[in-house]
């Protein structure tokens, strides 16, 4: 029995047909090659029997400490009780004893209550919220490498430049996507491709839903990490740079964009506004 000859016509043929499954599939997979370098962290505290023991190892620093004792307080309070978290409350003082801190003035509340919704849906599961803590870096490395698989595609329109640029991504060290480090970088590092994900999308079609859809993906982006600037700055740059690559005598077109980016740059300005800690000169550091 003859086996068929692969020659680069019939390659280019079936990629031609199927590259938009295959590429799926191996984004797919190597987001779970992500997830899994990620969480090994985890997996060895888990095999050693410490975890068992001592289920607060699975976490590391103070930060992911502090961010598991604010969820938990939630969970036992209420998801309003975030507002009782002041410097007269004394239940701050724990982490800056004898200072109190204002905690729900100082600290931005994306993070907080992503990990606490996220803990509402998995809880009734039986799992606890050291393990979903110490498991959410992986897991947000996971989505980033899909977001970034995407801003690819939507940049270039190259399915297998999203999967080099996906696997180079996932084979990165990046020490706070490693499990046990769930702090506000974790999620600056999951929204960045995000936002430029839905920006991208949102220029190329000139749709004003998807204008709304990139400012809300922005203003979480903010509501989670002070590096927002870093992250909109592709937003800005698009900015700037339009003039150039668009027909300023078709109006329509002009309108559109001029609308979608004040959508895309106000809208997030006015709901970052209703955070206490980006009064100030972080606001102005934003939208400047």
């Amino acid at each position: 029995m003859r086996l068929p000859v692969l020659s680069i016509g019939s390659i280019e043929a079936f990629w031609s047909r199927h590259s938009k499954i295959v590429a799926a599939v191996l984004i797919l997979l190597i987001s779970i090659l992500a997830f899994w370098l990620r969480a090994q962290q985890y997996v060895n505290v888990v095999r050693s029997g410490i975890g068992a023991v001592y289920p607060e190892a699975k976490l590391d620093e103070l930060d992911p400490f502090f961010n598991y004792w604010v969820v938990e307080y939630l969970d036992e309070k209420g998801p309003l009780s975030w507002f009782e978290l002041s410097a007269s409350n004394p239940v701050t003082c724990i982490f800056w004893y004898p200072s109190c801190r204002s905690i729900y003035s100082s600290e931005l509340p994306g993070h907080i209550y992503t990990v606490y919704l996220l803990y509402r849906l998995v809880k009734p599961l039986g799992i606890s919220l050291w393990d979903l803590m110490s498991l959410t870096p992986p897991l947000l490395a996971l989505l980033a490498t899909i977001f970034i698989a995407l801003a690819v595609n939507e940049a270039v329109n190259s399915k297998m430049g999203a999967v080099v640029a996906s696997l180079i991504y996932a084979l990165f060290f990046i020490s706070r996507e490693v499990a046990g480090f769930t702090v506000k970088y974790t999620f600056g590092l999951f929204t960045a491709p995000l936002v430029l994900w839905l920006h991208l999308r949102a220029f190329k079609r000139r749709s004003y839903i998807d204008f709304i859809i990139a400012a809300l993906a922005l203003a979480y982006s903010a509501s989670t990490w002070t590096g927002i600037g870093l992250t909109a700055i592709p937003v800005y740059i698009a900015l700037i740079i339009t003039p150039i690559f668009i027909d300023l005598t078709q109006r329509e077109a002009v309108k559109r964009l001029g609308i979608g980016f004040a959508i895309e740059t106000l809208a997030p300005a006015a709901i970052m506004y209703t955070m206490p800690p980006y009064h100030g000169g972080r606001l102005v550091l934003v939208i400047a």
